[in-house]
């Protein structure tokens, strides 16, 4: 299903979305308020209705507990991914959020596979100068919310923007219109607090690089700071498509 796909003026954001509580947040916060206008496909929701690429400017694909491999457990995904490789043919813009950004990887020809270990919690991110209009836009080191167990290779192009102790690639970007941030800058705190609800299973499992969901909510007023990170970034490659 599709939310809002009859708005036709003006920049159109069009987000999917994997599960309820994953939504874009402040990445939909920012796009509205610079007067864009956003629809939201629910990949969750029967029938499933893709949009067409020819209908809107940016794409941005939210995360989900699901893995980029697993179609055959959720058959939509292959369909996503037809839909994400269509919108990098038409170059859109296209941004990926933790699984997005595995699934934007893959649809560059990058793989996706399961990480030597899980990255749940609050860990400091590195930003990495690699030639971009995104240098120095991400502060180094900088405190973001991780929820992944798989990580993407770099794909063949791509410029890495971001490592952690834990995974070398955290953010890439490709050809200056394609970006991939695995970890979320995108959540409030109470967004983390839902998180923690919904996944609770994967922190009970530990890890070296899973914090306990009491140091977790203990720690979500940090996803303030978030914000304004986000809004530079989202600014800086974002820009009016027509």
């Amino acid at each position: 299903m599709t939310e809002n796909e009859n708005e036709e003026d003006g920049i159109k954001v069009q987000v999917l979305q994997h599960v309820s509580f994953e939504a874009p947040f402040n990445i939909e916060t920012w796009a509205r308020e610079k007067g864009f206008k956003v629809a939201k496909t629910y990949l969750f929701d029967e029938p499933l209705r893709l949009p067409q690429v020819n209908n809107f400017d940016y794409l941005v694909i939210m995360g989900g507990p699901m893995g980029a491999n697993d179609d055959k457990k959720f058959p939509w995904l292959t369909q996503e991914k037809k839909l994400i490789e269509g919108a990098i043919a038409a170059q859109k813009k296209v941004l990926g959020v933790c699984l997005g950004a595995q699934l934007v990887a893959q649809a560059l020809g990058a793989s996706v596979s399961t990480s030597p270990h899980k990255e749940i919690g609050w860990f400091p991110i590195e930003s990495v100068n690699g030639g971009t209009t995104l240098n120095g836009l991400i502060p180094s080191p900088l405190l973001v919310l991780h929820w992944h167990a798989d990580s993407f290779e770099l794909p063949q192009g791509a410029k890495r923007l971001a490592r952690s102790s834990v995974c070398e690639n955290q953010a890439f970007i490709w050809s200056e219109r394609v970006l991939g941030l695995q970890f979320h800058l995108e959540v409030q705190p109470e967004h983390v607090r839902d998180f923690v609800a919904h996944c609770r299973k994967e922190l009970t499992e530990g890890g070296p690089f899973v914090q306990r969901a009491e140091s977790i909510l203990a720690e979500s007023g940090k996803a303030l700071a978030m914000r304004p990170v986000l809004d530079k970034v989202l600014d800086s490659f974002f820009t009016p498509a027509k």
